[in-house]
């Protein structure tokens, strides 16, 4: 019945609930919709992570949890800075074209 249910794979579930629940927390000023965003990009990037490590550089899966999980939370940080500076260029430089 549960036979997808391997190590692997619950390690992977384990890794992925923790991003998700570490950048959840970690967003408490934000609106909902934002925190949901960010937790799950933070969760994704922990998943690719934890199978990158394990299938291509034959790291134990236990590091790629942790590599995951770090890297995902800052990795979700610093994806959210990059929309916002593109964001922040693209509303100042409408600004600058209507005042001319």
């Amino acid at each position: 019945m549960y036979k997808h249910l391997t190590p692997e794979v619950i390690y992977l579930m384990i890794g992925t609930a923790c991003s998700f629940v570490m950048a959840y927390l970690r967003s408490t000023k934000r609106k909902f919709m934002a925190k949901i965003c960010e937790a799950l990009t933070c969760s994704m990037l922990s998943s690719a992570l934890i199978l990158i490590s394990e299938y291509y550089f034959k790291w134990p899966l236990e590091l790629g949890v942790a590599i995951g999980t770090f890297v995902g939370f800052l990795g979700s940080d610093y994806i959210s800075l990059k929309i916002k500076q593109v964001i922040n260029l693209k509303v100042e430089g409408k600004s600058d074209d209507e005042s001319k």
